[in-house]
């Protein structure tokens, strides 16, 4: 399986990517090939990776993104997403030799087997992918002017039919759009994605990309999903995080080399704050859950 992931060793990414690589290969016996596109990465954190890798027996390869690619593509200054990002829309030229690869983001982790979702079929299409949430569906899709039954995906986890691609040149119109469109992309590349290939992609299932969105309109069972994804800009590495699946983050960094790295924001006030504003979540849900029973 070849896995691609991009990434800036800003913010201690290369850490969370750690994460990630040890959430899939504890779920898998299948072979891995983990590529790793990177703009800044330290040959400690290099070696680290490889001890996952090697550990696991796997295959990592290290290649060095070409910043003049993506340099003057746009990247909203409020945003906490780094303008590397849209380095995965070089994976169909990087990957020339690959048919096929699974794209994940470094804010997630991995509970199922990843071959199931590798092993979707793409149905003549150039991606596998999930559709955000309804609320974020809509904000996409009025920024980007789609029609109403058009739909908008979330760009974290992609299937990518990479002969198709480098056939109808997709990513590269996805380059071009974010280049020169005059529209405020407020999700940089995944809008940019978006607003070319939302009738070129397969639904992939919401359970394997499970966002805050998603998890606000289905509420599935842990034993139910596939792959947690950490949307918005307090991670599970914040001790200020209250996303609910936070600990699985916690569980797989014990099994890499950052083992005991202590979480950001760590303060008495902020565990607190974080207790507080849970235990407020739950009731909410739990009154919520009462009032739909006894409507029925």
């Amino acid at each position: 399986m070849n896995l691609v992931f991009v990434i800036n060793e800003k913010n201690e990414y290369a850490r969370h990517l750690g994460v990630v690589m040890s959430s899939i290969l504890n779920n898998t016996n299948e072979f891995c090939k983990f590529w790793i596109l990177y703009d800044n990465l330290s040959s400690e954190s290099m070696i680290k990776l490889e001890k996952i890798s090697k550990k696991n027996n796997s295959e990592i390869n290290f290649i060095k993104i070409n910043r003049e690619k993506i340099k003057s593509l746009p990247i909203d200054e409020r945003s906490y997403i780094d303008l590397v990002t849209y380095a995965r829309l070089l994976a169909p030229e990087i990957l020339k030799d690959e048919d096929k690869a699974l794209y994940l983001d470094c804010d997630l982790v991995v509970l199922k087997d990843i071959k199931e979702l590798y092993g979707l079929e793409f149905n003549g299409k150039s991606l596998v992918a999930v559709t955000d949430g309804e609320r974020d569906q809509n904000r996409g899709k009025k920024r980007l002017d789609l029609k109403e039954e058009d739909s908008y995906f979330n760009a974290g986890v992609l299937l990518m039919n990479l002969e198709k691609l480098r056939e109808n040149n997709k990513f590269q119109k996805a380059v071009e759009f974010a280049a020169t469109t005059d529209k405020v992309l407020e999700l940089n590349d995944q809008d940019a994605l978006n607003a070319v290939l939302y009738d070129d992609f397969r639904e992939g299932g919401k359970s394997w990309n499970y966002t805050h969105g998603n998890s606000e309109e289905l509420r599935l069972k842990k034993s139910e999903v596939g792959i947690i994804h950490y949307t918005g800009s307090i991670k599970p590495w914040d001790a200020r995080c209250i996303n609910k699946y936070r600990r699985e983050y916690l569980r797989y960094l014990k099994l890499t080399p950052w083992e005991g790295y202590p979480l950001d924001n760590q303060s008495l006030f902020n565990s607190l704050m974080r207790e507080v504003t849970m235990l407020k979540l739950y009731s909410r849900s739990f009154r919520h859950s009462i009032k739909k029973m006894l409507k029925r």
